[in-house]
């Protein structure tokens, strides 16, 4: 083999390995890429995860506290007067716009009630 044959052929090797360092960084790139994307996604999901975790979290206790509510223990009458909402149970009266406000003051009044 000749020297110059033997250049061509080093060169051809040097160039193929460049070629796949090349090839090699950027699948490296790539992946660094794709785990940093990953990770972002992994990031959001665990935050809207809590962010959903909290919102539950609050309606159950909303729910829980509207269980113990007089108006839900007690069921009072609702009746509609006109532009007026009544709540009625026993001799306790409450008045409102419309049907939650009329629950709240019956909540309100049967708080103060004496014999509980």
């Amino acid at each position: 083999m000749t020297q110059t044959k033997i250049e061509e052929i080093a060169m051809i090797m040097a160039k193929s390995q460049a070629s796949t360092q090349k090839l090699i960084s950027a699948c490296q790139l790539r992946a660094a890429q794709n785990l940093e994307a990953q990770c972002d996604a992994d990031r959001q999901k665990s935050v809207n995860e809590m962010e959903a975790s909290k919102i539950i979290a609050e309606r159950s206790v909303q729910q829980s506290a509207n269980f113990i509510r007089p108006c839900t223990l007690h069921r009072p009458l609702l009746i509609q007067d006109d532009d007026q909402w009544i709540a009625t149970y026993g001799d306790l009266t409450s008045y409102g716009p419309t049907p939650e406000t009329a629950y709240q003051e019956f909540d309100r009044l049967w708080v103060g009630k004496d014999e509980l």
